[in-house]
């Protein structure tokens, strides 16, 4: 009992200590925007929204959330694209309730026995295009847009779309032969700075394409140049990062061309006996030189020790022993299939070496000779 009363005095304690830091919080909120507590938990008047009785809202809020919550209980989104507010009645709009969009419908229906109807006649008026899609088929739209524009008066033209071109027409043609001759003299007898930039008629359909034409290929070379311009620029910095790579890699310390190896050779390419079994108990080291300008990709040599070494002395032991043990120390079949595969492998590695040499040599000569191309062209500018 005594255990159980520890536990829920912890469990007070650690729910006090919640609470506390969650008053503290809100506290250094409210601090933080410059509100009161107290201020704010004295609420001002709300009332019921008319859509939601669970929503409760302040008088001067109460429109905005009339709005939102329509078109939330309708399934729209406050972040889509509404259709424009339809205009005060007049000749060019027309309103359709629901009786007269039926009447439309049944009539087009009659009409097109291949009609494919998707309203259900409930469905308020959609606000948005894709919601119009999704209420009406493609029949009912075009029954509907039929309708409308049959009964409705088309907008006036706005200023800036009226052109004069067919006024000109009608009063040249109104000119007789001598007037219009008459004409094209006093243009020309004029000044030229007081003459028009076209004398004598009006342009016809194809120059003024030709010349809309002309205008945009001059926009167009003048886009290529500067594309051109940008990639010689992009290539031109690209140039200069290889130069700089190229310069940084020949600072780079030429690897040496002379590397020990203790890989043995083949006992059955020497008559040196002594050399053999040497070699063939791992006993003997070779200096590997690669002479890659020859022919042959590998040079081996017997290191010379110095006279009283330890390698010496023990060559001269094991040449010893072997005396005296006779024929005991002579290599087995197995041992000689390692040591020609082992010799292999060395060869498989040399040629890699000498492979490896020529390709940096070939990018050390391709980089000088882009350096070299590269200085001529800048003195060239």
């Amino acid at each position: 009992m005594s255990f159980n009363i520890e536990v829920r005095k912890k469990q007070l304690h650690s729910l006090n200590q919640y609470i506390n830091s969650s008053k503290d919080k809100v506290s250094s909120i409210l601090n933080y925007l410059g509100w009161n507590g107290r201020k704010v938990q004295e609420n001002a008047e709300r009332i019921r929204c008319p859509l939601n009785a669970n929503h409760r809202v302040p008088i001067e809020k109460i429109e905005k959330h009339v709005q939102k919550c329509c078109l939330q209980s309708a399934g729209y989104d406050c972040n889509e694209e509404f259709l424009s507010d339809p205009q005060a009645p007049s000749s060019s709009s027309i309103t359709l309730d629901v009786p007269k969009k039926i009447d439309i419908l049944n009539e087009a229906r009659q009409l097109n026995p291949k009609f494919r109807p998707a309203w259900n006649g409930l469905d308020p008026d959609p606000m948005t295009s894709d919601r119009i899609i999704s209420t009406f088929s493609a029949d009912e739209r075009l029954a509907l847009y039929d309708y409308c524009v049959k009964n409705t008066v088309a907008p006036p033209i706005p200023n800036e779309f009226l052109t004069n071109a067919e006024e000109k027409g009608k009063k040249e043609e109104s000119l007789t032969e001598g007037e219009r001759l008459e004409k094209e003299r006093n243009a020309k007898r004029r000044p030229v700075k007081y003459k028009s930039v076209h004398t004598g008629r009006n342009k016809s359909h194809i120059e003024v394409m030709r010349e809309v034409i002309h205008n945009q290929m001059e926009l167009f070379q003048d886009y290529l140049k500067d594309k051109k311009r940008d990639e010689e620029e992009a290539e031109r910095h690209r140039q200069q990062e290889l130069m700089e790579k190229a310069q940084a890699y020949e600072q780079f310390p030429q690897s040496d061309s002379n590397v020990v190896y203790d890989y043995g050779i083949d006992p059955f390419e020497t008559s040196d006996n002594s050399f053999m079994e040497s070699t063939i108990n791992g006993n003997a080291s070779f200096n590997v030189n690669y002479d890659y300008d020859a022919d042959i990709p590998i040079k081996i040599e017997k290191d010379c020790f110095p006279i009283g070494s330890d390698s010496n002395n023990h060559r001269a032991e094991s040449e010893k022993s072997e005396k005296r043990e006779g024929h005991r120390n002579r290599p087995t079949s197995r041992q000689l299939h390692r040591d020609r595969d082992r010799h292999h492998r060395s060869r498989e590695k040399d040629r890699d070496h000498k492979r490896n040499y020529e390709r940096s040599r070939e990018r050390r000569d391709y980089y000088s000779r882009r350096k070299e191309s590269y200085s001529k062209s800048i003195r060239r500018y």
